[in-house]
C-alpha cells in the first residue's frame, strides 16, 4: 500500500472541495440567490428565472440591487375579485403589491387601501368554474335554510310554553 499516494489523494480531493467552496450560499432572497465568493470577498446574486447574475461588494447592495431589479422590471398588472358573503358580492381591484407580499387596492373614494391577510382568503376571481360553483353552494345553502326553518316549525310544536312556567306551575301546586 502506498500512504504516499493516498496522501497525495486525498490533499488533491481536499484543496479541490475548497476551491468548489469559494462561493457560498447566503441566502434565496425573493427568488435570487446571493452567495459570498471567499476568493473575491464580495457578494454575487443569481437568478433563473430573471437570467441574470450581478457582483455586488456588501450583502446591502446584492438586496438593494434585487429590489430594484424588481421593482424596474415587474410591473402589475391590475385585476379584479371578488367575495359573496350575507351582504352580497363585492368587487374590489387590485393594483398593486407592496414590498412586504401584501396587496393594494382602490377604495370605494379612489384612494388606495390595503388587503388585510385576514380578508384575502375570502375573495376569488370571479371566472366561470367559481361561478357554478358559487351556484352550487347557494342551492346547498338553500336547503340548509329550509331545513332550519322546518327545524323551527317543529320546534314550536315541542315548546308551547316556556319550560320556566311549566315548572312554576309544577311546584305551584306542591308549595301551596
Amino acid at each position: 500500500m502506498d500512504y504516499h499516494s493516498d496522501y497525495n489523494n486525498l490533499f488533491t480531493n481536499y484543496t479541490n472541495f475548497n476551491f468548489n467552496m469559494s462561493k457560498i450560499l447566503i441566502e434565496n432572497y425573493k427568488g435570487w440567490e446571493i452567495y459570498f465568493d471567499n476568493n473575491k470577498e464580495n457578494f454575487y446574486t443569481s437568478s433563473d428565472s430573471y437570467d441574470r447574475e450581478c457582483i455586488k461588494t456588501s450583502y446591502a447592495a446584492a438586496k438593494k440591487y434585487i429590489d430594484d431589479f424588481i421593482k424596474d422590471n415587474i410591473t402589475f398588472e391590475p385585476i379584479v375579485i371578488e367575495k359573496k358573503d350575507h351582504r352580497g358580492a363585492t368587487q374590489i381591484k387590485l393594483i398593486g403589491i407592496r414590498k412586504d407580499g401584501r396587496f393594494v387596492y382602490e377604495g370605494k373614494d379612489g384612494k388606495k387601501e390595503q388587503l388585510s391577510e385576514w380578508d384575502e382568503k375570502y375573495y376569488y376571481l370571479p371566472t366561470e368554474e367559481n361561478n357554478e360553483a358559487l351556484k352550487k353552494i347557494a342551492e346547498k345553502q338553500q336547503i340548509i335554510d329550509d331545513i332550519s326553518l322546518e327545524i323551527s316549525a317543529l320546534e314550536k310544536e315541542i315548546i308551547k310554553t316556556p319550560i320556566i312556567q311549566q315548572l312554576k306551575e309544577k311546584y305551584k301546586q306542591l308549595i301551596g
